[in-house]
């Protein structure tokens, strides 16, 4: 089930640049990248942390002891913004889901299928509505390489993930036959995945389906865009163009 941000009087947004928002006021109430980067991770995981898993993936290059103290400071400040829905004990910490609306979660939760085409597709939908960039883009945390590497993993599967949601929702529109709507999930695909083959497929046959033999030819006769299989994807993609060529 989706979450209902109307429930939450503190929003956390991570796709696209980080953002805190409650009550439709964006806040700073975090003021150290540390503090976000602990809120952001406790959000996202969403389970029960120990302490010197945080203060090791934080603050590696410190000692036990300096580290423990930087881990206290960043959780004063998170206890100001949350309250008592940070969960300390003296080995763990956990933030209670329910404290906050958070877009990760809402974007997963709209890609779940529930076995109604239609339904998936208005889900689908409003999952791509929501992605407004990369997860945590512009977002960095020196001397946190343990950190950096969770936020890259992350924000390629977030990536995949509606990559996948503009091409399911690509198929659906042209299955439905609007077309436009296809063609602008194809635009936006390809505007995030220039390489995508199969993006530039269906973006040549919808144009075609539109009328448009000349611009969906145009389209195959542009350069190939950089990827990781320049020949194949370049026969492939001549092949449909011979079939609008036919």
């Amino acid at each position: 089930m989706a979450w209902d941000n109307s429930a939450s009087s503190l929003q956390l947004y991570l796709l696209g640049p980080l953002r805190l928002v409650r009550e439709g006021q964006a806040i700073t109430a975090l003021r150290r990248s540390k503090s976000h980067a602990l809120l952001s991770y406790l959000a996202v995981t969403g389970s029960s942390q120990r302490r010197s898993t945080l203060a090791a993936l934080l603050w590696p290059d410190y000692a036990d002891r300096q580290a423990a103290m930087s881990l206290r400071t960043a959780l004063s400040d998170l206890r100001k913004l949350v309250g008592d829905q940070l969960e300390v004990t003296g080995q763990s910490v956990s933030l209670r889901r329910e404290v906050l609306w958070l877009d990760v979660a809402q974007f997963d939760a709209l890609l779940k299928r529930t076995g109604d085409d239609e339904a998936d597709a208005l889900q689908l939908q409003a999952a791509v509505s929501l992605y407004a960039g990369d997860f945590l883009a512009g977002f960095h945390v020196p001397g946190a390489p343990e950190f950096e590497h969770w936020v890259v993993s992350e924000r390629e599967r977030l990536r995949q993930a509606m990559l996948t949601a503009l091409q399911t929702l690509a198929a659906w529109h042209a299955q439905q036959r609007d077309l436009a709507a296809s063609l602008d999930q194809l635009t936006r695909l390809l505007a995030m995945e220039p390489a995508s083959e199969a993006g530039h497929r269906q973006k040549m046959v919808v144009l075609a389906r539109m009328g448009q033999r000349s611009a969906a030819l145009t389209h195959r006769r542009q350069p190939d865009r950089p990827c990781s299989a320049q020949r194949p994807r370049a026969r492939s993609l001549a092949a449909v163009g011979h079939e609008l060529d036919a």
